[in-house]
């Protein structure tokens, strides 16, 4: 898992992550979890945010581009990020300790 813990927050850099652990606390909280953000954060601690970022990079220009006299052309992937804003640093511990905190077979 590519996950980064800080104080009051945990960011999944893969969404799929997210979307795996989501439909875990689906079964055990109910499938309203993911539709209230009240309920989330009253129950679970934490609301969930999509996080876009673009981040500039450069590729090589290939044959039959539009302008063929440059050499490199500034390509914007958009990186997608889940984050979960706590609001509690004991429930936060709790949540790793119980979701993340699992063996990788």
């Amino acid at each position: 898992m590519e996950i980064t813990i800080r104080p009051h927050l945990i960011i999944f850099h893969r969404p799929y992550e997210w979307y795996r652990l989501e439909r875990q606390l689906k079964i055990e909280h109910g499938a309203s979890i993911s539709l209230s953000r009240d309920r989330c954060r009253r129950e679970l601690g934490f609301t969930v945010r999509l996080y876009h970022e673009r981040k500039d990079t450069y590729r090589k220009v290939t044959a039959g581009e539009i302008r063929p006299d440059a050499k490199y052309r500034l390509v914007q992937p958009l990186l997608e990020q889940i984050h979960l804003d706590f609001w509690d640093t004991a429930l936060q511990t709790f949540f790793v300790l119980k979701y993340l905190n699992q063996d990788v077979a």
